[in-house]
C-alpha cells in the first residue's frame, strides 16, 4: 500500500501525465485549478487553511489499496503527501489516531517522514515528501545489495526504537486481526485442524524467542523510499503496532520476492551470526504461511466495500479471498508445514515464558 511517491518513481507508477500540472511556469495563483487539485481542495483538510500552506496544486498518486494519496504543493512551495483513509478502514481495525501516533513515533525513531498535520475528524494525515527512490521488487532483484541493506537498516532502527511509543490496534494484530473463521466460511469443508494448531503455536511464540518490537507489518518494497543520502524511509503505517520481528522479516522477504540468497542476507544483517537455526527457519516458514490468512481476510472484508477504482477495473476481491483460503488450507497440510510446527512445538517446551 503506497503512501507516497518520489519524483524518480512517478513515471513508473503511471504519473508521467502529471508533469504538466507540476510545471511552475507563470504565477501558480493565476493558473486554472485542475480537477485533481479541486478534488483535494473540496475535502477542506485543515492543513491547507493557512496562508503559507494553502493548496496550490495536487497530483493523485498511484497505489494505496487501503488509502488514497496525493502529492500537494503549498503556497510556500513545499511538497507534501496527503493520505486519505479508505471508507472501510475501521472494518479492518484501523484507528486513524493510532496510525498518526505510530507514524510520529516512527519519525522520531528516524525511519519515517515527518507528520506535518492530522485532520482528526477526516482521518487525513499530511506528511513530508521524500525526494528519493521508491523501491520496487524489480529494483531489489537487480540491485547490488545497497538498496536492500538500506531497507533492512531502517527495519532494524524501527525494531530498536522505544516500543512504549507504539500503540496497538486491531489492525496490528497479526494473529486474530482477521479471524480464521473468515476462511472457514470461504471453504466448503472448512479449515483443517492443522490451521488452529499453527495459529496456537505462533501465538505461544510471541515474545518467546525475540522481544516484541515496533512493527510496520506491511513492508512491500513500495513502502520504502531511499533518499539521495542512501537513508531509507518507511511509509504507510496503517497496520503498525507492537509485534513480532520474525513475522516482519519473513513477510518482507515474501512480499519483495527476494531470492534465497537475499533472504539469508536479510537475516544475517538483522540477527548476525547464528541466524539460520532450525527454530528460526521454522518460525520464518510458519509466519509466511500464516500471513496468507491475513491477505485472504483483508480481501474478504474489502469485498464488502470495494473502492470505486477496483470496481471499475473489475478487481474481484471475493475471488482473491477464496483463492487465499484454498492456498492456505492446502499449504498448512503439507509435510513441510507439519515439520515446522513440530520444530516450533519442541522449542516452545524448552523456552520459558518471559
Amino acid at each position: 500500500h503506497v503512501d507516497a511517491m518520489t519524483e524518480s518513481g512517478r513515471e513508473g507508477f503511471g504519473l508521467a501525465e502529471a508533469g504538466a500540472a507540476e510545471q511552475d511556469n507563470g504565477n501558480p495563483a493565476e493558473a486554472a485549478v485542475d480537477p485533481t487539485t479541486a478534488e483535494l481542495a473540496a475535502l477542506g483538510v485543515d492543513y491547507f487553511q493557512s496562508e503559507s500552506t494553502a493548496l496550490i496544486r495536487a497530483v493523485r498518486l498511484s497505489g494505496g489499496l487501503q488509502n488514497t494519496n496525493y502529492r500537494a504543493t503549498t503556497a510556500a512551495g513545499n511538497a507534501v503527501v496527503v493520505r486519505i483513509p479508505s471508507a472501510d478502514a475501521e472494518e479492518h481495525g484501523q484507528d486513524q489516531a493510532v496510525v498518526c501516533a505510530n507514524y510520529k513515533a516512527a519519525h522520531n525513531a528516524g525511519v519515517a517522514p515527518a507528520v506535518l498535520g492530522f485532520d482528526a475528524p477526516k482521518g487525513v494525515i499530511v506528511s513530508q515528501f521524500i525526494d528519493g527512490t521508491t523501491l520496487t521488487n524489480e529494483a531489489l532483484a537487480t540491485d547490488d545489495g545497497s538498496l536492500l541493506t538500506a531497507f533492512i537498516d531502517a527495519v532494524v532502527r524501527l525494531h530498536k526504537s522505544d516500543i512504549s511509543q507504539f500503540v496497538p490496534s486491531v489492525a496490528s494484530q497479526v494473529i486474530g486481526g482477521y479471524p480464521l473463521e473468515i476462511l472457514d466460511e470461504l471453504l466448503p469443508a472448512g479449515l483443517p485442524p492443522s490451521a488452529r494448531r499453527l495459529e496456537k503455536l505462533l501465538g505461544q511464540s510471541l515474545g518467546r524467542f525475540e522481544p516484541t518490537v515496533c512493527c510496520h507489518n506491511d513492508l512491500v518494497a513500495e513502502n520504502c523510499i531511499v533518499d539521495k543520502q542512501g537513508t531509507a524511509h518507511l511509509i504507510d503505517w496503517e497496520w503498525s503496532g507492537p509485534g513480532d520481528a520474525m513475522f516482519e522479516l519473513a513477510k518482507l522477504i515474501d512480499l519483495c520476492e527476494l531470492t534465497a540468497a537475499q533472504g539469508d542476507a536479510v537475516y544475517a544483517q538483522y540477527f548476525g551470526a547464528g541466524a539460520s537455526t532450525p527454530v528460526h527457519l521454522a518460525r520464518a516458514g510458519l509466519w509466511t504461511l500464516y500471513s496468507i490468512t491475513r491477505e485472504a481476510g483483508w480481501a474478504h472484508v474489502k469485498s464488502k466495500c470495494p473502492e470505486p477504482s477496483a470496481v471499475e477495473a473489475g478487481f474481484d476481491y471475493v475471488a482473491v479471498a477464496r483463492a487465499g483460503a484454498v492456498k492456505f488450507a492446502e499449504r498448512v497440510e503439507t509435510a513441510e508445514a507439519a515439520a515446522w510446527m513440530d520444530t516450533l512445538e519442541e522449542a516452545l517446551k524448552k523456552t520459558p515464558k518471559t
